[in-house]
């Protein structure tokens, strides 16, 4: 017995030294080939895909909301508080309402065909939302009680603008402005005004004098309330090739966006710059509003309803992004205790039925029927 154990012993080891060695080949494989070969497809996948377009969410989103709230879309929630209503929105500008629910109606008319973002990212349809937006709009006069239209509505301003800088800046968007105006060739470096504000002259707040502080150096200015600080957008005459310039980088962009985080990031850059653009005499936010609601009903999300739309203008790209996507969580919250017949928590404005009565007419015009034809009648 002790003869066999010895001989199978001799005969394994035998036949291992008779197995060929190793090639070189054997030594180049990855040691994981398993785990490389599983993860390599996904990281491919995730390259190569971007975004894809889901109108139908999208308007979906929209169509959801009750008719008697979708004042909200136009009236930021702090105003609603502030003012207790919507009622002196409409009455500062009558019309305001129907027209932004003209816009919206525009909006989702039009996105079904739509194809690729890139076509919602042009002079021509900021332009048109701006039509929709004014067209039913009267502004207040003193020589007509019936308020005049805007002579310049769908159409970019023909004369230099100012807008205050209030509380709605952080020091970083500043920069970042002062920066983006910085690189418009016909820009001076002349972006920042600040006047001193006389109580006693109204016309004094207007005034824009020749003191032009650097992004840096506002702070001082701005926490005094005797002081009044501008911002001075593009030139007039420059509107139209400033926009188009801008437009055209970030329609590129956008279009070939793969995740949420970027896409927010990419709007809030697009929002502030349009804004600081100032492209329109009045309306410039409500319309970049229109703009950015419209990108996201294209990739299925819903508009937003905003706390406060104003910090567009110089709030920081990054701060400004975190505000959105939180704000499109919160919308679709809303949506959905609004739809289900829910009450609103703490923080949010409660319509009242003033509200509610005005948005219905808004969003839900009644049509003027045709008065019956009269038969005139043959003479004999």
């Amino acid at each position: 017995m002790k003869h066999r154990t010895l001989d199978r012993a001799a005969e394994h080891r035998h036949s291992v030294r008779e197995k060929p060695l190793p090639g070189i080949e054997t030594f180049l494989k990855p040691l994981n080939t398993r785990q490389l070969v599983t993860l390599t497809p996904r990281a491919e996948t995730v390259k190569a895909s971007a975004m894809k377009p889901n109108v139908v969410a999208g308007v979906e989103w929209y169509q959801k909301m009750p008719v008697e709230e979708r004042y909200r879309l136009l009236v930021d929630e702090q105003l609603l508080k502030d003012e207790k209503g919507t009622e002196m929105f409409e009455n500062r500008e009558p019309g305001c309402l129907r027209g932004g629910a003209s816009m919206y109606e525009f909006i989702t008319e039009r996105l079904p065909a739509i194809a690729n973002v890139g076509e919602l990212i042009n002079t021509d349809y900021l332009k048109q939302l701006h039509l929709e937006l004014f067209s039913p709009i009267r502004k207040r006069s003193r020589s007509c009680k019936a308020g005049k239209k805007l002579q310049s509505k769908g159409e970019f301003r023909k004369k230099r603008v100012f807008f205050m800088v209030k509380a709605n800046y952080t020091l970083k968007g500043l920069q970042q402005a002062e920066a983006f105006s910085g690189s418009l060739s016909e820009q001076k470096k002349d972006f920042f005004h600040v006047s001193e504000y006389a109580s006693g002259s109204p016309m004094a707040s207007k005034v824009v004098k020749c003191h032009k502080p650097c992004a840096s150096k506002l702070r001082d200015y701005l926490d005094d309330d005797r002081y009044t600080v501008d911002f001075s957008p593009v030139k007039h005459n420059h509107v139209e090739a400033a926009l188009k310039n801008v437009l055209s980088d970030y329609k590129e962009k956008l279009a070939s966006v793969r995740d949420e985080k970027t896409m927010f990031s990419l709007l809030s850059e697009l929002a502030s710059r349009i804004d600081q653009i100032h492209p329109f005499e009045d309306g410039n936010i409500r319309v970049v509003r229109g703009l950015i609601d419209s990108i996201l009903m294209f990739y299925g999300y819903c508009p937003i309803v905003w706390n406060d739309p104003n910090i567009i203008d110089l709030y920081d790209s990054r701060k400004l992004s975190e505000i959105m996507s939180s704000s499109v969580r919160n919308t679709k919250r809303l949506i959905t205790k609004l739809q289900s017949g829910g009450r609103l928590g703490r923080g949010r404005y409660r319509s009242t039925e003033e509200d509610r009565e005005l948005s219905r007419n808004a969003f839900e015009p009644v049509k003027d029927e045709l008065s019956p034809h009269k038969k005139r009648s043959r003479r004999a």
